[in-house]
């Protein structure tokens, strides 16, 4: 009730700030005025043995930073109207100061807004537009033009293996230490994911012959242990409980059709049999198990000692209940698969 009561308040009170654009072209033609003789913000610095990003520093808050950042809300809970009204907004204004940095973020913003959409033109036109980009950015960038290549699986892949090259490249300019624990482990695993969930949605094809439908599940095993190990030393426990749940979940379902078609026929179908599927099933089954200790992790970081009020929910119990449900699908799908022997 008292979340119902929030959200209500919450939808009311988004649908006045609109009403109060206007309130700030003042302040938005002194600013301008102020930077009469300013270029924009440079997203580059040239010099040294080649270019580095533009530093970046806050000494104040502005307010289309914030309509930049509720753009991006307003686009998570589905409110895209709203989520178009603020990011134009936003970007009017980010425009006019020569505010590069918030212009990336709202690009971003109207290119998902595009796509959503389908108006896959516009996001095309949009991107060009994104000159420089931080590394998660940069991932978001690569998702997006995947995408809209994804009827060329060739030229899908080949933007997300490039970028990820790229990130690469970039992460070796910095310390191990902050290549390990910063943004680039996050961009990485997410363009990993992409290509991870184009292998878990190719492996319900009825059609694909039984050699190939193994090979597709060994590279999916592949990824997700690279994209899990990856998250568990840069301390992205959240996400590699995500990442386990969504894995497990794909994979019984395959692992679960896959033996009712081997039911309905006398033999095995090529060279899939029951204890090839009971194998992948002993693999699921290893790996939730070895996923339990970023549950215990995020559990001893995010629920306080002394407890929580009676009727209190943390988001970090939510997910460990989460997994322990699909460990607990894992456990009986294996022992269903045993049984069958």
């Amino acid at each position: 009730q008292a979340a119902t009561s929030a959200m209500s308040k919450a939808v009311e009170e988004l649908a006045k700030i609109p009403e109060t654009f206007a309130e700030f072209e003042e302040e938005l033609d002194s600013a301008c005025k102020q930077r009469a003789s300013q270029d924009e913000d440079h997203d580059w610095l040239v010099g040294f043995e080649g270019r580095v990003a533009a530093p970046w520093s806050c000494s104040v808050l502005n307010t289309y930073e914030v309509w930049a950042a509720l753009a991006k809300e307003c686009l998570r809970h589905g409110e895209l109207w709203m989520a178009c009204k603020v990011a134009d907004a936003a970007a009017h204004h980010a425009r006019k100061r020569g505010d590069r940095r918030t212009m990336r973020s709202v690009l971003l913003t109207k290119a998902r807004l595009a796509w959503l959409e389908g108006k896959l033109q516009t996001l095309s036109s949009i991107l060009r537009e994104v000159t420089a980009a931080e590394p998660l950015q940069a991932a978001e960038v690569a998702t997006l033009l995947a995408d809209v290549y994804k009827q060329q699986q060739g030229a899908a892949n080949q933007i997300l293996q490039d970028v990820t090259s790229q990130l690469g490249k970039a992460a070796g300019f910095a310390t191990n230490e902050l290549a390990s624990s910063c943004d680039y482990v996050l961009a990485e695993c997410s363009l990993k994911w992409v290509q991870l969930q184009d292998h878990l949605a190719r492996l319900s094809s009825v059609r694909l012959p039984a050699h190939e439908w193994t090979s597709l599940l060994d590279s999916a095993f592949r990824l997700y242990d690279e994209i899990g190990e990856r998250l568990k030393h840069a301390g992205c426990h959240r996400r590699r409980i995500a990442l386990c749940v969504g894995f497990a979940e794909t994979v019984m379902e395959a692992l679960e059709f896959k033996q009712t078609q081997l039911a309905s026929t006398k033999e095995g179908e090529g060279h899939l049999t029951l204890d090839s599927l009971l194998w992948q099933s002993d693999r699921l089954l290893s790996l939730v198990v070895a996923c339990r200790e970023s549950r215990d992790r995020l559990l001893s970081l995010a629920v306080p000692l002394d407890g929580l009020k009676e009727g209190m929910v943390l988001p970090a119990q939510m997910w460990a209940a989460c997994f322990d449900v699909w460990a607990s699908r894992s456990s009986a799908t294996h022992r269903a698969l045993s049984s069958s022997e």
